[in-house]
């Protein structure tokens, strides 16, 4: 087993071995990396459409917020008119009376 030809014929297949895994990773590597490359792309795409979404319901909320206090002003506008005429009402009918 010690024997000249066994320690070279075992030192080149070790070394054929060490070529082939050597040349299996840098596959796996270059794989590795293209698999990286498509995370990190559909991550900022990800990125970019959670962006534009808050972008937009911002906007939305603003809108909501601009419409409800329209609607509030112009409910506290139409009370305002409505109790100043049933006020008017009142005092026209008891200054009438008198």
């Amino acid at each position: 087993m010690n024997s000249p030809v066994d320690k070279d014929f075992l030192e080149s297949r070790l070394e054929t071995v060490k070529a082939q895994f050597s040349g299996e990773m840098k596959d796996y590597r270059a794989q590795f990396d293209v698999y990286r490359a498509e995370n990190e792309a559909a991550h900022l795409r990800l990125e970019a459409k959670i962006d534009l979404a808050r972008e937009e319901t911002g906007h939305k909320i603003a809108e909501a917020e601009t419409r409800i206090i329209k609607w509030v002003v112009g409910a506290m506008l139409a009370q305002t008119t409505i109790l100043i005429s049933i006020i008017t009402v009142m005092l026209h009918a008891i200054l009438t009376k008198l």
